[in-house]
C-alpha cells in the first residue's frame, strides 16, 4: 500500500502522507506534511500551506506509526492535493541539498571552521 493519502487527526489536524502498510491497528506512514491555513491580510480568503509534520526535516523520511484510535479517517488524495504534496516534497530535497551544498563551500572555504564542524558533529563523511 505505498500510496498518497489524506488522514484527518483525531486531534484536528489534517495530515498527508505516503502510507507504507497497514496492520490491525496501525498505518505506517512517511513524509507527513500537514496543512495550515492561514487568512489573505489583503482580500481575507483563507490560504493553504503545507509543513512538515514533526519538527525537523531530518525525521521527515523515517517510518511512523500511526495508531487507529488517533486517525477519524483516512483516503486516497485527490489528485490536486497528490501534487502540491509532491510539489512541497520535491522543493524540501532541493531545499536539502542547496543546504548541504552550502555547508560543503563554506567548509572548504575554512579549514579552521571545517576542523570546528567535524569536532562537533557525527557527520564526518565530508573530506
Amino acid at each position: 500500500m505505498d500510496d498518497i493519502n489524506y488522514i484527518k487527526m483525531s486531534n484536528g489536524e489534517d495530515v498527508v502522507a505516503t502510507v507504507l502498510e497497514e496492520d490491525e491497528d496501525a498505518f505506517y506512514i512517511t513524509f507527513p506534511l500537514k496543512f495550515v491555513y492561514t487568512k489573505n491580510s489583503i482580500n481575507g480568503s483563507v490560504v493553504m500551506a503545507m509543513i512538515p509534520w514533526v519538527p525537523s526535516e531530518e525525521l521527515m523520511n523515517s517510518i511512523f506509526q500511526i495508531h487507529k484510535f488517533n486517525m477519524i479517517t483516512i483516503i486516497p488524495a485527490p489528485e490536486k492535493i497528490k501534487s502540491y504534496y509532491q510539489f512541497q516534497l520535491d522543493q524540501s530535497k532541493e531545499n536539502t541539498v542547496t543546504k548541504i551544498r552550502d555547508l560543503y563551500e563554506k567548509l572548504q572555504e575554512s579549514p579552521e571552521l571545517y576542523k570546528l564542524w567535524a569536532s562537533n558533529t557525527s557527520n564526518n563523511w565530508i573530506n
